[in-house]
Formats: C-alpha cells, sequence, structure tokens
C-alpha cells in the first residue's frame, strides 16, 4: 500500500510502515526538498515519485534514484522558477502505457516518455497558454490523453 502526501511517500509491507522523505532521500530541506504530486507502481514494482521541484524520483528494489538528476533533466536552484525547456522538474502526472512505456506530465515542459531506455519530450499545441500537464489517461484502443488546462 503506496500513500502519497506532500512531504513524501510512504508505504506498508504488512509488518511496519516505511517513509521516503527529506531525511531518506538526504535533502537538506532547502534547496532541495520532497513536494510529491505523483505516483505510480509499474508493471516492474518500480515505484516513480512526481515532486513539484525536484523532479522525479525512482525507487527500485531497496535503492532510490534522483531520476531527474541521472537523465540530466533537472536544473539547481529553480524550484519555484518556471522550469526551462529540456528539464523534468514538476511532475503532477505518472502513467503507465499498455506497451509499458512510462510517461510523465510535466507543469512546465509537456509530456514526456520513458521506453526503458531514453526519455524523450513531447510539447502540447504551442498556441495553448500552459504545457501542464494534469493527468494522463489511456483509452480502450490505446490512445493516450492528456489533460491540461491553467
Amino acid at each position: 500500500l503506496w500513500i502519497a502526501y506532500y512531504a513524501g511517500v510512504c508505504y506498508y509491507d504488512g509488518k511496519i510502515m516505511h517513509n521516503i522523505n527529506d531525511s531518506t532521500m538526504h535533502y537538506d530541506g532547502k534547496s532541495k526538498y520532497m513536494h510529491v504530486r505523483s505516483i505510480l507502481e509499474d508493471s516492474k514494482g518500480r515505484l516513480w515519485i512526481g515532486n513539484n521541484g525536484i523532479g522525479l524520483q525512482l525507487k527500485e528494489n531497496d535503492s532510490i534514484i534522483h531520476f531527474s538528476e541521472k537523465y540530466h533533466l533537472f536544473r539547481e536552484n529553480l524550484f519555484r522558477a518556471k522550469s526551462p525547456p529540456g528539464t523534468l522538474m514538476h511532475v503532477f502526472a505518472i502513467k503507465e502505457d499498455s506497451v509499458g512505456n512510462i510517461w510523465f506530465g510535466d507543469r512546465d515542459t509537456g509530456v514526456w516518455r520513458f521506453d526503458g531506455k531514453q526519455m524523450k519530450n513531447f510539447l502540447l499545441d504551442t498556441s495553448l497558454t500552459t504545457q501542464h500537464i494534469w493527468d494522463i489517461y489511456e483509452d480502450k484502443s490505446g490512445n493516450l490523453l492528456f489533460a491540461s488546462g491553467d
């Protein structure tokens, strides 16, 4: 059982509750801190944690990595600022599609897809006032739908 809350994620293993928070991630609570907006346990049992300002963390087995940093999609000291193109720092939506791709919706930089090896960024219609993705849905035909808006 996974539970997301503003300052982290906790899970129950059948015996005790475990926390993933600033302390377990070794964040200082100032320049980096958990601000969870989305979580997903994928078909491989990995936990994806989307944060509003520090990007994406990935828990796989007993390790947790800062996925946005690993893929060079994170910039220091931009927590409250608008994210520059090519970054994944404000993750409000996460979805695994029917073929195993993991999709991420960012507040400023649109949609991202991870195919297991590479990240690819897709922008929405540039005439829209925002690229903010709130939710991702796959219909029965395999079409992906992205909820957007201010």
